[in-house]
């Protein structure tokens, strides 16, 4: 819509620097002058200047668009989110862009129509299996995993604080086949098969190595 305001001020207060002189012409009363200018906004008219230089009156037509229901700005070019214009640092939650009427695009690991809810490695966080269902997902991409499960999708299990692609888990003689339970290579022995054999005998028998030394490793 137009808003066409009547300014009472002088020629000179206005910024000139800022129009456009775009058309001259004659008004109906004698050596009265008009001029019209322009800038990004308005429409100035500038009207009735007598034979004695002073000025009559200036008008000033407000462009502005009267937008549609769901956008917002001078030109109409900026959507609403759910009430939130998109140039609002707080649309979408503050983690996402609001790129068409009430349509969010989130950031990475961000979900849901107000981008309000996170993901964990694509996953929803109120799904069954977030964090491969050995964990919580508190925040984007980070897994608050169960006792027992490691790497940050909670989805390997873990022996004695390895996990099973840790070449040192079970002490690097064993494979990890449940949480806290070892399967040892032949020759190891103990929960975490760090317990060698030198010769039959455990290494922690007092007469491994003949009594006169130590087990190191299998024989």
């Amino acid at each position: 819509g137009r808003n066409e305001t009547h300014i009472l001020d002088d020629i000179y207060k206005l910024n000139l620097k800022t129009l456009v002189m775009s058309q001259f012409g004659r008004l109906t009363k004698p050596l009265a002058e008009f001029a019209i200018a322009y800038n990004a906004d308005s429409i100035y008219i500038f009207g009735g200047i007598s034979p004695t230089g002073l000025e009559r009156d200036v008008y000033k037509l407000s462009l502005t668009c009267d937008c549609q229901e769901g956008y917002v700005g001078d030109a109409c070019a900026d959507p609403i989110c759910y009430s939130i214009p998109s140039t609002n640092q707080s649309v979408c939650s503050g983690h996402g862009s609001c790129v068409e009427i009430d349509t969010c695009v989130c950031d990475p690991g961000y979900s849901g129509d107000l981008c309000d809810g996170v993901q964990c490695f694509g996953v929803d966080e109120n799904s069954l299996f977030v964090c491969s269902n050995h964990g919580q997902c508190v925040g984007p991409n980070n897994c608050s995993c169960q006792e027992g499960y490691g790497l940050q999708n909670c989805s390997a299990i873990m022996c004695f604080n390895h996990t099973t692609y840790d070449s040192l888990v079970c002490s690097s003689h064993g494979t990890c086949e449940n949480i806290n339970e070892c399967n040892c290579s032949e020759g190891y022995f103990n929960s975490d098969c760090s317990l060698a054999t030198c010769y039959g005998i455990l290494g922690n028998e007092s007469n491994v190595c003949s009594s006169h030394g130590t087990c190191q490793d299998k024989d």
